[in-house]
Formats: structure tokens, C-alpha cells, sequence
């Protein structure tokens, strides 16, 4: 109860279809006479798919504040997933609150059930009887899973029974309750009998109005030479041409009962089923009965009203989502959600909507709102007493002015798939009206927000990329790309060139064999420790980066040349005592980290790749002549390599074998891969040739010599490779720079 007014909430889905929207526009009439006040809470989709979208869909029915609701009606016929009516039941039933189930049974749940059958009987019975027909087809809706097609048919059999004809599944076909199977059902009937019956009766009028469309295209007049039935009683039997013989329901009475029931209810009433049959066979011209004269110009002066406004609606909502398709942030869509948000109704979303709809950890958590919800009002309303925001038990904005009208509320959520973004509301004193403009605008705000999330998430997708692009994901420092995006950036800005700076090389010789000896756990913690140590070792004029395996670069930049000394003494001086208590804390190896550096002074100029080189080379000169005790055994290479290395680079006497790459299926040879091979008067073998590029910052050397030397062995003997692939292996981080890359492009 919300003030001194009972609250009857109404759960249904598709509001705007025909039936639905009939009852409910009586029940709020009804429901208002009684003084109840009522909500309905609608689903734009039936739940029939089953998918993702289902959840966001059936969120609008979590927006129940259990503790102000009276009674809980549930339109059990619409609902074509169990689960849901039943989550319903659950959860009024922990609330003590009573529920009313339409066309549905539910143990300790009242129901009223307004049965058709005797009223399609009816129907029948006036064609086999008054119209003396006896040759009939039946179209009914779905084959498998459709208790309703199965009743009608049974309806069908049990009247030609009754009659004494007899009843065969040839005369049965299904058209799944639309125009194009109905149309199908009947080309059936029609090949197996080769003209069609005398009548054909039909599961609904949607069928019988596509049938009447086709027989006409085929030569035959209905009902001179076809009779043609319906059920449903929608407002196009009506307008139809010939006018549809056809089944209607009793909503008003239906709408009377499911009232006088509540007030029973609320007087302690015990839970009862009710079962009306408030069906009525409507015989018209499509049977060939004598109908009372329409009025022509009223018809089509009313048809033509609801077509204008809802194609002026439509193109009104199609031009604002336009305009929202064009918003790349929250606060340009807030500022044009009031223009499409009908009089009288409200947005509200989740203060934290865009967020949980990014954060991929939110996603398995089962709270649909938050707490409090933003409002946005309609620019045609007056929102001068709108809360900007409420809470999710008080359901909707003003309730007070609510109160004192005789309007209905109708709630909706926004969402895409399981996302929900928050919900829609609507004080409507025209139901009928407003249901199809609120399924409408709720697919527009549906799409608009999918829009804006999907725009934010491929935004940080991007970022994403070019982070992990730029960073190292170990350390979570920049990479070798991320370090010489940064010295470009810094380079380009003249005022830094008038600044000193030192670059700073850090390395740890024992790299590969932490890694090959201990793993890539082990490793990994190593360098996320040094990380970690350079950034406490150094101040904020500084950049930090994890540039080569086992490689950190420090680039310190100052305003005067006097603080380069100190700045760069004191950074070393705090690693290593940081390094020594980690080196204390370790048995199985010594961790071994080698440091270059060097000064460029004020008007300094070059590229990244120079300055990394000459620290780079500082850092291997202090590796040779350092003289610390370690406690890793490595095989130490003879002086005299050293100079081998320099003539193997210097001369080229580098030799490529071609390994064959086979297809284990067939046996054949489908590419190779080039093993790099020195000389034999070198005397050295690969492992010693890559160990000693490293040690001298040779291996980008390497990497030139080897992708040009084995392209140019493809170039010029082409006829040993036979068109196969070759595969050339690299050396990561070192990638060909300026004329050498353009060189091998040629």
C-alpha cells in the first residue's frame, strides 16, 4: 500500500499485442472504480528464445517492492518461459503478499482461466450446422510443444463428432499462428486435395486473413466458394474485407473478475480457481452470415488516426536515434534523453550503469540495481518536483501525484542482453495509446545505450591493445616500442633540450640461465623485483622501462648539470643496497645485475636507439671489468673469441643450413627453416655467437646479417627452395631501423 491505496501489480509481456493491451485497459478501469491503484510491469519480448536477452528483459519484474504491493497479478498465458512466473510466485510468496494467476494454475496461487472452448465450439458448430457444411480443413498454429493448437483441434474433432462426420489428420494442418506458414498450410491442402474444402477454420484470425488473401490471389471468393473462420477477435477481423467470422473474448468481464476476486482477497478469501467462459463466436461476412452495416468513414477516419500517429511517432523516435547514435559520451546523451522521453514518464539508471556494464567481474553479480537511480524527466512534463535521484524501493519519482490521478504506471527495463542499464516508467491514462509508442521508444533507448557502452568498450579495447602493445606484461613497465614512443615525444619538445640527461642501462647477465635453470616463475619474480627497485631508487624526473630481455633503461633528465652526479649516485647507491637484501634473502643463485651509464649535457642531441646503444655499451665495458664473486658457474669464453666475433660480423662468414619442415600426413617437404652456421675458420658455434653479441650489444648485427643473408640466398638460387616457405628466426626486440629496413624492402 502506497499512502491510503491498495497496489495491484500487473506482470505480463508485450504489453502492445492484441489481448493483452485489452484486458489490461479494463482492468485499470476496472481497478480504478474499485479505488486500487495499478502498476503493470511488462517485458518487451515472451521469453520465447530462451537467450541472454531474456535476463535483461526480465529484469523489470526484480523493480517489485514487494513490501508496497497489495496483490500480484501474473498473465500466465504470455510468458512463455515457466521459470519466470514461477521466480514470481517464489517471491511474492516470502512477502505474504497474495497471487492472482490469469489463465494459469499454481498450487496456492488464485486463478481465474476464461476458457474458449465453448465459445470455438460455438463458432464450429455454426458452420457445420447453420451453413450445413460438412467438408472442412482445420490450420491450426504450432505442431510440437502448443497446447493451445492441440485444444482447438480438439474443439474441431469433438463438433464434427458430435455431427456424425468423421474426423481424419488430413483435414489438420499448422501454420504457426502467421501469414506466410498459414499460406503454406494451404498450398498443402490444396495439393492433397486439389481444390480446396468448403471451409477452412483457422486457429487464429491472423491465419484466416492471409488465407482469405491467397484463396482470392487463386481465383476463389470467399464465402461463395470458401468458407473462412478465425479466432482471436483482433480489430482487423473487423476491418477486413469481408469482415471475419471469428471467436471474441470477454474482456471486460474477464477484467470484472480477476477484480471481484481481489476484493475477496483482501476481505480473506481462501485461494480459489475461477473459470469463466467469456468467449463468444462473432459471425460475420466470411461465412457469408448478414452483418450490421459498418460506418465506412468513422472506420477509416480511426484507422487512419492510429496509423498517423504511430508513423509520426515512429519517424519522431528514428530521427532522435539518430541523434544518439552520434553520442560518444554519457553526458551528450543525457542531455537529449529528455526530448524522447514521453509526458509523463521517467528514466531511471543505475549510477553506475556504464561501469558494470565494462567491468567484465560485475557481470556474475546478481544485483540488476543500484541502490539509488538517477532520474531523467521528459522536457514535456513539469519535473519542477522530480527528485533527481531515488531509491530502487520507491519504485517511481512523485509517487503523491500518482496517487491523486487515474492513471496506471507501466514499467520496462532498459537493457542489451544481460545488461541492464535501469528502467523506464510511465503514468499512462491511455494504455491502448501509449503501449506500442512504449515499446517503441524502449527499443530506442535499448539501442542508443548499447551504442554508447559498445563505443566505450572498443575504446578501452584500443587502449588495451596499444597498452599491452607498448607495455611489458610482466613488469607493467614500457617496452622497448613504449620507451622509444616516449623519447620521441620528449625529444620533440625543444624546451627539454635545453635540460641534461643521463641514460642509464641495467642488466642482468644471468638472464637465461635463471630462466632455463629455475623457470619462468622465477624469473618473472626477478624482474618485476628490479622493477620495483629502480622505481624506488629513483625520483619523479626520471623514465623507467624494460627495454630487451634482462634489460632496464633509466633516462633521468635535470634542469643544471650539477645535479647529474649526485642524482645518479644516489639512485645506484639505493639499488644495490635494495639488491644486496634480496641477494641475502636467495640460497639457490646470485642475482647478478650490471649497470651502465652516460651524461648528455644541454643542446643534446639523438636518437633513442644511440643513446641506449652508448649507455648500453658503458654497461658491458663496467660487465668486464667487474670482479664480483658469484655463485652461478657459467662456461667462461677464451679472450681470443672476442676478436674471432668481430671478423665473423665484420666479414660475413656467416653460413645458413635450410632444416626441411615435413607434413607428417603426406612425407613432403612444405618449407624450411635457416639455422644460422659461422664459418668453420671462425671456430665458433652458435650458442657462442649469440652469447657474445649479447654481451656486447652486437645482436641487432646479427639480426641484419641474418635476414639479409638468408633473403639472399633465396634471391639467388630460388630453384632449391621449389616455391616452399622459408622461416627466418628473430631476435625479439631488435627489429631492423632507417635505411637498413629500407634496404631489405628493396
Amino acid at each position: 500500500m502506497i499512502g491510503n491505496k491498495k497496489i495491484i501489480a500487473v506482470c505480463v509481456t508485450k504489453l502492445h499485442t492484441v489481448g493483452v493491451i485489452e484486458y489490461i485497459c479494463r482492468l485499470q478501469k476496472r481497478v480504478s472504480e474499485a479505488g486500487y491503484k495499478l502498476m503493470v510491469f511488462n517485458s518487451t519480448t515472451d521469453f520465447y528464445r530462451k537467450d541472454s536477452n531474456d535476463v535483461g528483459a526480465a529484469a523489470v519484474y526484480k523493480i517489485i517492492n514487494y513490501s508496497v504491493i497489495d496483490a500480484l497479478v501474473i498473465y500466465c498465458e504470455n510468458f512463455r518461459s515457466e521459470e519466470i512466473p514461477r521466480a514470481l510466485i517464489s517471491e511474492a510468496k516470502k512477502h505474504s503478499v497474495p497471487v492472482v494467476l490469469l489463465k494459469g494454475t499454481e498450487e496456492g496461487c488464485h486463478s481465474v482461466i476464461n476458457e474458449y472452448t465453448d465459445g470455438f465450439k460455438k463458432l464450429i458448430e455454426h458452420i457445420v450446422c447453420d451453413h450445413g457444411i460438412t467438408d472442412t480443413c482445420f490450420i491450426a498454429g504450432n505442431r510440437e510443444n502448443d497446447p493451445d493448437s492441440m485444444l482447438r483441434i480438439a474443439c474441431y474433432r469433438e463438433v464434427l463428432w458430435q455431427n456424425g462426420i468423421e474426423f481424419s489428420e488430413d483435414n489438420v494442418e499448422y501454420g504457426g499462428y502467421w501469414n506466410i506458414p498459414a499460406c503454406q498450410a494451404l498450398y498443402r491442402i490444396l495439393k492433397k486435395r486439389g481444390r480446396p474444402p468448403r471451409a477452412i477454420i483457422c486457429a487464429n484470425d491472423f491465419m484466416a486473413i492471409a488465407v482469405c488473401d491467397e484463396l482470392v490471389k487463386l481465383g476463389y471468393k470467399v464465402p461463395e466458394d470458401v468458407v473462412v473462420t478465425g479466432f482471436d477477435g483482433i480489430p482487423e477481423a473487423e476491418y477486413y474485407l469481408p469482415r471475419l467470422t471469428t471467436c471474441e473474448e470477454d474482456f471486460d468481464s474477464f477484467a470484472a473478475q480477476t477484480v471481484d476476486l481481489l476484493n475477496e482477497i483482501f476481505a480473506g478469501a481462501d485461494c480459489t480457481l475461477t473459470r469463466l467462459n467469456k468467449f463468444r463466436p462473432h459471425f460475420s461476412e466470411s461465412c457469408g452470415c448478414p452483418t450490421e452495416m459498418m460506418n465506412a468513414r468513422k472506420a477509416a477516419m480511426d484507422q487512419f488516426g492510429a496509423a498517423h500517429d504511430s508513423h509520426a511517432h515512429e519517424d519522431f523516435v528514428y530521427e532522435w536515434l539518430d541523434r544518439a547514435l552520434d553520442t560518444r559520451d554519457m553526458s551528450s546523451l543525457t542531455s537529449i534523453l529528455p526530448d524522447v522521453l514521453i509526458s509523463g514518464s521517467y528514466l531511471c539508471l543505475n549510477s553506475d550503469f556504464i561501469m558494470r556494464a565494462l567491468d567484465d567481474e560485475q557481470k556474475e553479480n546478481d544485483r540488476t540495481f543500484t541502490e539509488r537511480l538517477e532520474v531523467i524527466g521528459s522536457k514535456y512534463s513539469d519535473n519542477s518536483n522530480c527528485p533527481r535521484n531515488i531509491g530502487i524501493s520507491e519504485m517511481l519519482p512523485d509517487a503523491g501525484s500518482w496517487l491523486e490521478s487515474d492513471s496506471a504506471c507501466i514499467f520496462a527495463s532498459v537493457y542489451s542482453g544481460r545488461e541492464v542499464y535501469g528502467y523506464y516508467l510511465i503514468k499512462s491514462d491511455d494504455l491502448k495509446y501509449d503501449s506500442h509508442r512504449i515499446n517503441r521508444l524502449i527499443k530506442a533507448l535499448n539501442i542508443s545505450f548499447n551504442s554508447l557502452v559498445g563505443f566505450y568498450r572498443q575504446k578501452m579495447m584500443l587502449v588495451g591493445l596499444r597498452t599491452a602493445a607498448f607495455t611489458d606484461q610482466v613488469t607493467g613497465l614500457p617496452n622497448l616500442k613504449g620507451a622509444t614512443e616516449w623519447f620521441d615525444e620528449f625529444s620533440a619538445d625543444p624546451e627539454n633540450h635545453r635540460k641534461c640527461m643521463s641514460v642509464s642501462v641495467y642488466a642482468i647477465p644471468d638472464y637465461k640461465f635463471i630462466y632455463e635453470n629455475y623457470g619462468i616463475k622465477e624469473i618473472e619474480e626477478t624482474l618485476c623485483f628490479i622493477a620495483e627497485a629502480l622505481k624506488h631508487s629513483n625520483n619523479d624526473k626520471c623514465f623507467i622501462g624494460y627495454v630487451a630481455e634482462g634489460e632496464f633503461m633509466v633516462i633521468n633528465y635535470y634542469d643544471s648539470a650539477d645535479e647529474i652526479a649526485p642524482t645518479i649516485n644516489s639512485a645506484t647507491s639505493r639499488f644495490y643496497g635494495i639488491l644486496n637484501e634480496y641477494r641475502s634473502s636467495r640460497s639457490e643463485y646470485f642475482v647478478e645485475v650490471n649497470a651502465g651509464c652516460i651524461e648528455a649535457h644541454e643542446g643534446w642531441d639523438g636518437t633513442f636507439a644511440s643513446f641506449y646503444k652508448l649507455a648500453g655499451n658503458e654497461m658491458y665495458l663496467n660487465r668486464l671489468n667487474a670482479n664480483t664473486e658469484r655463485t652461478v658457474n657459467k662456461t667462461k669464453l677464451p679472450v681470443d673469441i672476442y676478436k674471432r666475433f668481430e671478423l665473423l660480423v665484420e666479414k660475413n662468414l656467416f653460413a645458413y643450413h635450410f632444416q626441411p619442415i615435413v607434413d607428417a600426413y603426406t612425407g613432403e617437404i612444405v618449407a624450411y627453416e635457416a639455422l644460422m652456421r659461422p664459418d668453420k675458420s671462425i671456430n665458433m658455434d652458435p650458442g657462442q655467437v649469440i652469447q657474445v653479441a649479447e654481451e656486447y650489444g652486437r645482436l641487432y648485427d646479427i639480426e641484419k646479417a641474418t635476414l639479409f643473408n638468408v633473403l639472399g640466398v633465396l634471391a639467388d638460387s630460388p630453384e632449391s627452395f621449389r616455391g616452399r616457405k622459408v622461416f627466418i628466426n628473430s631476435i625479439p626486440g631488435f627489429f631492423l631501423k632507417g635505411s637498413d629496413y629500407d634496404n631489405l624492402l628493396r
